[in-house]
């Protein structure tokens, strides 16, 4: 995916101003390697908490524990819940810096596998197409504020998923809103907090990642194109120390027929 400008960010130990390229953007690399470099190993950018709507969708789901796909699993944050649930997991992002942070808290944990890997790219090197019961995406499909690229995900999930597998979204977006909107097109840098890893936090300045607020009607749209049934969409929230959004939370199922 490319965007074709650049953000700038302050960097709090230098007060530098420094560019930072469209990569670097849609990767979320370099503020994970800030968020370790001002707050030493085992720092975080976001809380070690998991997902309340995924925890809430695991204990109703009535799934049986399988092979569960992370898809931008960050830090690894909504890990846990489904290690304490009995899944294997793969989580795959393009960050290869979450990844690192990721394999501090799961690596002698043998049913968590981490890779560094395109989202949007076929993931035959890393799963068998066809083989996972679950695929997750957190605060993912936002980050595509091109329509292809947002279709190119759910088209990967499809080839992921085995036949009666379900999905899991938990995205940005206006349930009944009436269009899409985009958002931080031109505010370039907010403050979040850093948590460090004996507990305290501290306030960095970080990119704002331009976004996409998706309503209901075209969320469902671009998810049947691929291929999947939603099988129940709604409204909700998410919650961050730094900000509260709307949300759109979406249960998917790949057909238990092929195309």
């Amino acid at each position: 995916m490319k965007i074709y400008f650049f953000v700038f960010i302050i960097l709090l130990n230098t007060g530098k101003l420094v560019a930072m390229s469209c990569s670097d953007i849609f990767t979320y690399n370099s503020v994970y390697e800030t968020v370790q470099r001002l707050g030493g190993e085992g720092a975080r950018f976001y809380p070690r908490e998991p997902s309340n709507a995924l925890i809430t969708f695991l204990n109703t789901s009535g799934l049986n524990p399988g092979l569960a796909v992370i898809l931008g699993s960050g830090e690894g944050r909504n890990i846990d819940p489904l290690v304490e649930r009995h899944w294997q997991i793969v989580g795959v992002d393009s960050a290869e810096a979450g990844i690192r942070r990721a394999e501090l808290d799961h690596k002698d944990n043998p049913t968590v596998s981490l890779y560094t890997a395109n989202v949007l790219e076929p993931l035959d090197r890393v799963v068998a197409p066809g083989s996972a019961d679950l695929v997750i995406g957190i605060q993912l499909v936002h980050m595509f504020i091109r329509a292809e690229d947002r279709l190119a995900l759910f088209q990967n999930v499809w080839r992921l998923l085995r036949p009666g597998g379900f999905a899991f979204f938990e995205t940005n977006g206006e349930f009944e809103a009436g269009s899409i909107r985009y958002l931080n097109l031109d505010s370039p840098v907010e403050s979040r907090t850093l948590h460090r890893a004996d507990g305290s936090t501290m306030k960095m300045d970080i990119p704002r990642f331009p976004t996409v607020m998706l309503n209901g009607e075209t969320l469902r749209s671009e998810i049947e194109r691929s291929g999947l049934i939603v099988e129940s969409m709604r409204g909700g929230s998410f919650r961050h120390p730094d900000t509260t959004r709307p949300q759109i939370l979406a249960i998917v199922r790949k057909p238990d027929r092929p195309r």
